[in-house]
């Protein structure tokens, strides 16, 4: 390390020798060279003086600072000067206008109706045969006879008495036993058969108002034909318009018979 810093010493000195010849060569130059008005031309190019073999420099003792031969020099570099940017030039930016984002609907897609099913359709089912009509039921034999004999008797003189018939068959039916063919018998009798003869007898209560009397027993065999109905309820219907209340006039008519208004049809009378 030693040996290098004289070397770098030494190097200095010589370049400082070297530089006063040179400086010394130069002034020579100038007083030489002509003046303005000379040729430049005719001038010898200048030589440089001899230097002299005994020159003895006498280099100084530095003495510099020990250094690690491991450790480089320290180098100091100069301060980095950075340039300064300019200042970039405004610039306006646009309004950014956003717009929405275009939504893509997927498409819909419709259901495809089935085709209906094909219905065959089935043969007719037979009627079904409707069930015989229920008979009409049967008229007892004792109101039978006894309808006939009063419809019979309706035909002569002398058909508003008691009879000995009207008696046998209220007794069978638990009503009172007069013999006399009246209201209660008559409505009673509805119930077996339509076919009602005229009432013979009416109540003592009656004759206050026999209109009244008459308008409730045409109702009470209306309301037994409407419950009964068919055949029955008909003639039933047809028996409250014969009723007039004839018994209610002298006992027999300018003939002696009943006063018949309405007539029952051939084939309805037993």
């Amino acid at each position: 390390m030693k040996q290098r810093t004289k070397l770098i010493v030494g190097g200095v000195a010589a370049a400082a020798v070297l530089g006063a010849v040179g400086v010394a060569a130069a002034a020579s130059r100038r007083d030489a060279e002509p003046d303005g008005d000379e040729d430049a031309s005719d001038t010898p190019p200048p030589v440089a003086p001899e230097l002299p073999d005994d020159i003895d420099v006498e280099l100084p003792d530095v003495e510099l600072p020990d250094f690690d031969d491991d450790e480089p020099p320290v180098v100091v570099q100069p301060p980095v000067v950075l340039p300064v940017p300019d200042e970039p030039p405004v610039v306006v930016q646009p309004p950014v206008v956003v717009q929405p984002p275009v939504v893509v609907q997927p498409p819909v897609v419709l259901p495809v109706p089935e085709d209906p099913p094909v219905v065959v359709p089935l043969p007719p089912l037979p009627p079904t045969p409707l069930p015989a009509p229920a008979p009409p039921p049967a008229v007892p034999a004792d109101t039978a006879e006894l309808v006939r004999a009063l419809l019979s008797d309706e035909q002569r003189a002398g058909w508003k008495r008691i009879s000995s018939a009207v008696k046998a068959w209220q007794k069978s039916r638990g009503l009172v036993q007069d013999g006399k063919f009246g209201p209660k018998s008559a409505t009673r009798i509805a119930l077996e058969i339509g076919t009602i003869p005229i009432v013979r007898f009416w109540p003592a209560s009656a004759g206050a108002n026999p209109q009244a009397a008459l308008s409730d027993y045409r109702d009470g065999l209306l309301a037994i034909a409407k419950k009964v109905g068919g055949q029955h309820g008909e003639l039933l219907k047809l028996s409250a318009t014969r009723e007039q209340g004839q018994s209610f006039g002298p006992p027999t008519g300018d003939s002696g018979k009943a006063s018949i208004l309405t007539r029952f049809p051939k084939g309805s009378t037993p």
